[in-house]
């Protein structure tokens, strides 16, 4: 059956309206078919088995049908499968039973094969036996608002899955009425049920020994100030568990008057105690290394230092016959040995010390006297010249103990590999290049042939001949202490280069860091 949209009328009221006059109800029912056509909703009227007999013009800008197609034609061609059923049992069914109050949302396939989502309103139309013998359908397309749902589902989704995955949750405090929310994540660190009702007090007593006060002055502090806050509290949980946890807090003002308080809350137990172990280790460590620089100290000054000086006494004393060639022969080689182990000693002890730079600079001239005073009987039998400038560089934020190495070797191995025909002269200062605080070693010695011997030069347990130059000689020094350096300058990003000679003797750059390590 047809009807013609501009012939509809609605049925005539069971009861006249006394706020209407006649004429007004004569224009009213005049003018209703002009509203309808204007509604942006699709409004229909249909059949007791729910077939169409009018669409309004919205309904064929929605569905994509025009009304003439659909005219005579059951709703059910045009529901979604899968909502047919559901349709019929919880709107159609009921209003034909009379229900007036019928709203379903459901999705409805146009006629370009689109599906889009339908709410609509369902109300029956009585005979005057009060049989319902037409229905009236008022609809609006809501896809948009349905697509927007879903991606905040969604996002809500992911959003408490970050917040399982990462440990952290959300809170929030209502400063008006006192209404405490805890995310699901929340409640799951302090092993609570998502029903168990919450208020300022009940949180508050999850908090720890001094957490309970810390957490609330900080809670009055954001009330009262409004400043935020990032602390760690322990926290006692439902189930007597003792965790730490990360809370962070923040307030929101209307009018410049806090009426929230809210933040993110997260576990972090696990990182937390570790980093407690971790700290333990670090300070064992560095309790530890400051042994070992005691010990390298003993070895170097209170050792070392006296055992070079036994070959000085015994010149002495073979010099007034007190003692015969032989015995100061046999002194003079166990001398030697010990001053060999010592050395051997002192440096496998700096290899192990673990060091940091300190926080305050420290002078290059009392780390090179230190090292002076061990090489005291070596420098004076080698008659050796040392002249230092420090004045582009006199301190800086480096460890001393490896200052004194490098001092300490560069210069002994100066005189160690010494020329034959003249005594040694060694040169130590300081430069700034490019940004770059460099050390520097010079000598007159018998210098190395670095492309024979140069990738040997810093290598583990290398050592150089006292009587030929680049020569490998095993009776001659512990074959530590370049290695070592090299091994130290490294740790700090620092660089050794070499230039060198053979008969005229060698240069040593250290890079020891930038001029950023000034102060």
């Amino acid at each position: 059956m047809e009807t013609n949209n501009s012939d509809f009328r609605t049925s005539e009221p069971h009861t006249s309206n006394p706020h209407t006059s006649k004429n007004q109800t004569s224009e009213f029912h005049e003018d209703f078919p002009r509203i309808i056509n204007l509604s942006r909703e699709m409004i229909c009227i249909h059949d007791a088995d729910g077939t169409y007999i009018y669409i309004n013009p919205a309904g064929e800008e929605i569905s994509g049908y025009p009304a003439s197609e659909m005219l005579g034609t059951n709703p059910y061609d045009y529901f979604h499968p899968e909502d047919k059923e559901m349709i019929r049992a919880q709107s159609h069914s009921p209003a034909l039973d009379g229900d007036n109050t019928v709203r379903m949302v459901y999705r409805f396939i146009r006629k370009d094969g689109n599906i889009i989502w339908l709410e609509t309103l369902t109300r029956p139309i009585f005979n005057a036996e009060g049989t319902v013998i037409r229905l009236h359908t008022s609809s609006r397309d809501i896809s948009d608002q349905v697509h927007q749902q879903r991606e905040i589902l969604e996002r809500n989704a992911l959003l408490t899955l970050s917040q399982e995955l990462s440990g952290i949750g959300s809170w929030s405090v209502d400063l008006e009425t006192g209404e405490v929310h805890w995310s699901k994540q929340v409640r799951r660190i302090h092993d609570l049920d998502d029903n168990t009702e919450l208020d300022l007090d009940s949180v508050l007593q999850f908090y720890a020994g001094e957490s309970r006060q810390l957490a609330e002055d900080r809670l009055k502090r954001i009330i009262h100030e409004g400043r935020g806050f990032d602390e760690r509290l322990l926290v006692r949980t439902a189930r007597g568990r003792m965790v730490w946890t990360r809370v962070v807090g923040e307030v929101y003002q209307e009018n410049e008057i806090p009426t929230r308080v809210y933040g993110v809350c997260q576990d972090i137990d696990e990182e937390y105690r570790y980093q407690k172990e971790l700290q333990k280790t670090v300070d064992l460590l560095t309790a530890r290394n400051r042994q070992m620089e005691d010990i390298s100290r003993m070895l170097g000054h209170n050792l070392r230092g006296p055992a070079g000086n036994i070959n000085m006494i015994l010149d002495s004393e073979a010099g007034d016959g007190c003692l015969d060639r032989e015995t100061v022969d046999m002194l003079r080689d166990n001398s030697a040995a010990l001053l060999k182990t010592l050395t051997t000693m002192l440096d496998l002890v700096k290899s192990t010390v673990i060091i940091g730079k300190p926080e305050q600079p420290v002078t290059l001239f009392h780390a090179y006297m230190q090292a002076l005073m061990s090489l005291e009987t070596m420098i004076r039998s080698s008659k050796a010249k040392i002249r230092e400038d420090f004045s582009a560089v006199s301190s800086l934020r480096y460890p001393e103990i490896y200052l004194e190495s490098y001092f300490f070797n560069f210069i002994s191995n100066a005189v160690k590999y010494r020329h034959d025909q003249r005594p040694p002269e060694i040169e130590v200062f300081t430069r700034v290049e490019n940004g770059f605080v460099i050390l520097v070693f010079r000598d007159n010695g018998r210098g190395i042939d670095l492309e024979k011997y140069g990738d040997k030069l810093f290598g583990f347990n290398q050592r150089l001949s006292m009587s030929e130059p680049g020569k490998e000689n095993a009776a001659d020094g512990s074959g530590l202490g370049l290695f070592m350096c090299k091994n130290q300058v490294e740790s700090f990003g620092g660089t050794i280069d070499v230039e060198s000679k053979v008969n005229e003797g060698s240069e040593f750059q250290i890079t020891l860091g930038t001029v950023s390590d000034l102060s």
